[in-house]
């Protein structure tokens, strides 16, 4: 079995890695299969994937389709194998698979589709002995076999990650996964009925026969993180927070007590607002840690009237954020991020100016205790098997996404264009919209309108913070240049001002400088995802040069280092 992730763009750009294939590959290989997870990112891609089909001669190739804007990177990839290597049979899975299951083999190269939770059925299949949980190609005709295996919520070690990870992963995927994304899986399930989100109550019914929530056994949490803990240098991300469970914020830190005192960095992504106890108690058992808050919108009238129809997750007011902003800076080790939405149902220009004006005071206000781009929003896009998918009408949406052809004629528009996020995406009446949803009563591009003023005053700020930062931490003195670097987290970038520093030495003729981390957490990427990933490019060709001059005795390079300053590529010859 090869296990692949398919890239979003034609260029190999914006690549993002599902980790749940290596959960997948290490139950397949405890079965006693063989099992090669390989990465598809950079310009080279297409070249990755043949190397890896010739070398290792799979009998199956399983592509990610969890995430709804790689749908046609999925079925490009599988185009590919099947035009050039019609012997290997094709499967996928995912939440995005899973929605579309039926559609994706008939009109795709794809033989299956898994449908829901995984692993058991996938092996299966594999064997020769689908039982369950899989729509197939089988004699001309589709076949849907009854959703039946749901994942068992005790755990056990086959659903644990394999001790060593190189028995299925190359380094380069794996330092590449663990430093952009190192996220740890600790539960499923969600109880709430938010309308945007296809992960909802009854998403997690329909797609995957689930109820209520599953935590993961700490201890095989705690074997994953170590596991992990080689390729992500002790940094670990939690996406999971049962809203309305009141032991959900024990249950984290239950694994917190297992752990070796400030031994790991960890962001909380937190669907609902943490209490100050649990904020304490991160800031007391890891080294480091975001917190990241979900305002879910910036319009206090609005959030307040969809919580009040459940069509969003429990209400919160503005004051109760700032509160626990505020709390947030009693701790040197931990900073904070905050999201929303725009776009949602019923929302009025007066929401709109009320979200953009609490969005530039958090900004403003709260600069010292979040990262530079700290505020984040996104517009609202139509998620296949959401509520709003399944009844926009009753929302007073409309729907412009209706079928898996509607998501690969957008997708494919993205796959084809140069780099962009997917919320970058321009709006055109002669092209797919790049939300698939609007307010029935308003002009479709409104959303896209408002978005783009909003996101542009967002990055110019942060930017002009990034400068003011980067230019308040250098000092030349004595023929030397300082870089004296401060951050609350290991998940701020201020390792990029170490290249820096050390390449504005070397314009500036100067022959030394003097990197103090010391009041910093720094992780440096490892070199070894510079040679296919190219957001790192500017700092491989920027440091070259610098290396060049360091080895030559031209520059000298001091670092004054912290127990938690990862140096990574920068010591390395």
């Amino acid at each position: 079995m090869l296990f692949l992730s398919p890239p979003r763009r034609a260029d190999g750009s914006n690549y993002l890695f599902n980790n749940a294939t290596l959960q997948l590959g290490s139950f397949l290989r405890q079965q006693g299969l063989e099992v090669r997870v390989e990465p598809l990112v950079g310009a080279d891609w297409k070249d990755r994937l043949e190397r890896a089909l010739t070398a290792w001669k799979p009998r199956w190739a399983a592509i990610s389709c969890k995430w709804w804007d790689t749908v046609y990177g999925a079925t490009e990839v599988a185009r590919y194998i099947r035009e050039n290597h019609p012997q290997v049979k094709l499967v996928t899975g995912g939440q995005t698979a899973s929605s579309f299951a039926e559609e994706l083999v008939h009109k795709t190269a794809f033989d299956a589709v898994i449908t829901g939770d995984g692993e058991v059925p996938l092996t299966h299949l594999v064997r020769g002995e689908p039982d369950c949980n899989v729509v197939l190609r089988h004699d001309g005709t589709v076949t849907r076999l009854p959703q039946k295996y749901v994942q068992p919520r005790n755990g056990g070690d086959q659903l644990r990650l394999l001790s060593d990870l190189t028995e299925i992963a190359p380094t380069e995927l794996l330092y590449q996964a663990g430093f952009t994304a190192p996220f740890v899986w600790t539960g499923k399930g969600c109880q709430s009925t938010c309308t945007y989100c296809s992960g909802s109550a009854f998403g997690h019914k329909k797609l995957f026969g689930r109820t209520g929530f599953q935590y993961r056994p700490v201890e095989d949490v705690i074997s994953d993180m170590h596991a992990l803990s080689p390729w992500t240098k002790q940094a670990v991300m939690f996406d999971f927070d049962p809203v309305a469970d009141p032991g959900r914020e024990d249950y984290y830190l239950e694994i917190a007590r297992h752990l070796p005192p400030k031994s790991f960095h960890a962001a909380f992504y937190c669907w609902t607002l943490p209490t100050k106890e649990f904020i304490a108690k991160v800031s007391e058992h890891f080294a480091s840690a975001i917190i990241s808050l979900d305002a879910q919108t910036y319009s206090e009238p609005l959030r307040h009237r969809l919580a009040a129809k459940k069509q969003i997750k429990p209400y919160a007011s503005d004051n109760q954020l700032f509160e626990i902003l505020d709390y947030l800076r009693q701790f040197p080790n931990v900073h904070g991020i905050v999201y929303g939405i725009i776009g949602l149902q019923t929302e009025t220009p007066y929401d709109v100016e009320r979200g953009e004006s609490l969005m530039a005071y958090i900004q403003d206000a709260y600069h010292d205790v979040l990262q530079p781009n700290g505020v984040h929003t996104t517009p609202l896009s139509i998620e296949p098997d959401s509520l709003m998918d399944r009844n926009p009408e009753k929302y007073g949406m409309t729907r412009l996404r209706h079928g898996l052809d509607d998501y690969l004629a957008f997708t494919k528009m993205q796959f084809h264009s140069t780099g962009q996020a997917i919320f970058a995406a321009g709006y055109s009446e002669d092209q797919p919209h790049p939300y698939g949803v609007h307010q029935s009563h308003e002009h479709p591009a409104r959303v896209w309108q408002d978005y783009q003023r909003i996101q542009k005053r967002i990055n110019e700020k942060s930017q002009r913070w990034d400068s003011e930062k980067a230019i308040r931490s250098l000092r030349i003195e004595d023929n030397r240049l300082f870089l004296n670097l401060h951050t609350r987290s290991i998940f701020h970038d201020d390792w990029r001002l170490m290249v820096w520093a050390a390449a504005e030495a070397l314009s500036r003729n100067l022959p030394e400088v003097v990197i103090d981390t010391t009041r910093a957490h720094v992780r440096v990427p490892p070199a070894q995802i510079f040679p296919f990933d190219e957001q790192f490019g500017w700092a491989e060709s920027q440091w070259a040069k610098v290396r060049e001059a360091r080895d030559s005795g031209r520059l000298k390079i001091h670092y004054e280092t912290s127990p938690t300053t990862d140096l990574g590529f920068l010591v390395m010859d």
